[in-house]
């Protein structure tokens, strides 16, 4: 049973790997970011691929906005606003370049991740907590559950927001940009502590 569901599970994701990492190959077949996350992991230890996943990372970052979002899906353009997706685009290059070692393209893409942590940065409070989530024109997904609680301060979002902090900082030390990786990483010890505390 568990290599029939490995045998599908591998089949579904080689279907959505077309053009960029699809979503479904019967949904949108659209190049959601928290998808990608997943399905390139997938993509990596069944079939060895990073093209596609570099492919789909520098797609999203060619749809950054001028304030650093990185709207949830791609290829082109939109209004499709979704905080925790940016995380786990921070996440799938960070994911990508373990894997790949392809220290070219994290160069390449570093301005994009510039640019988003910052755009993260703006959107904290004083004690470096992600506020204010569920704004108008905003969509934190974190599950299809919509009884969890998605208002202003998300733990989801908080816990992802970390999380992309500590694969920033790592991406800065490869990066070789010292200071930026002392920047996150104080950003992170103080959202943890306020987390923690809040």
């Amino acid at each position: 049973m568990l290599n029939s569901i490995y045998n599908t599970s591998a089949y579904t994701v080689k279907l959505c790997m077309q053009d960029f990492y699809e979503d479904g190959i019967k949904r949108d077949r659209l190049l959601w970011t928290g998808d990608l996350r997943i399905e390139a992991l997938v993509g990596y230890y069944c079939f060895g691929d990073i093209g596609l996943a570099r492919k789909s990372l520098m797609q999203l970052a060619d749809i950054q906005l001028p304030d650093g979002l990185i709207p949830g899906v791609g290829p082109d353009p939109n209004s499709k606003y979704l905080p925790d997706y940016c995380a786990y685009w921070v996440m799938a290059l960070a994911d990508y370049y373990r894997y790949s070692g392809d220290l070219y393209t994290v160069r390449l893409l570093y301005p994009t991740l510039q640019k988003l942590m910052e755009w993260f940065q703006a959107n904290c409070d004083e004690t470096g907590l992600f506020v204010k989530a569920d704004r108008p024109g905003w969509w934190i997904f974190a599950d299809w559950d919509e009884s969890l609680d998605k208002r202003d301060r998300v733990m989801a979002m908080e816990a992802l927001y970390y999380w992309a902090l500590r694969d920033a900082v790592s991406l800065a030390q490869t990066a070789e940009n010292p200071q930026d990786a002392r920047t996150y990483s104080a950003r992170a010890e103080k959202h943890s502590a306020a987390a923690n505390t809040q």
